[in-house]
């Protein structure tokens, strides 16, 4: 999950028991809810700014704008644990380095 302070709150839910084919929820600050998009990954981390999603899981990050259009998509290292967006960038927490890739 992701909290944004103008834009609510992001959420990934499973439709399946193992974690798998996600759904990325906002849950505005008004009380609506839409879904951004719909994934085949097993989410592990997400971040939200400025206008961008960032979606970590099954080794790779997927941006989205918040109309849930697929902006790009990235292989990352199998360690990665965590993502987070600054400026132009999506930096990922892994188990022995951080690294980031343009978004």
């Amino acid at each position: 999950f992701d909290i944004h302070k103008s834009e609510g709150v992001f959420l990934s839910f499973s439709k399946t028991v193992d974690g798998n084919s996600c759904e990325i929820h906002n849950f505005k600050n008004d009380g609506k809810a839409e879904m951004l998009a719909n994934t085949d990954l097993s989410v592990i981390s997400l971040s939200y700014q400025s206008e961008r999603l960032a979606v970590l899981g099954d080794h790779k990050v997927i941006c989205y704008n918040l109309y849930g259009d697929k902006k790009g998509e990235w292989e990352v290292s199998t360690d990665c644990r965590a993502v987070k967006i600054a400026k132009n960038k999506a930096y990922l927490l892994g188990i022995s380095r951080i690294s980031n890739v343009k978004i």
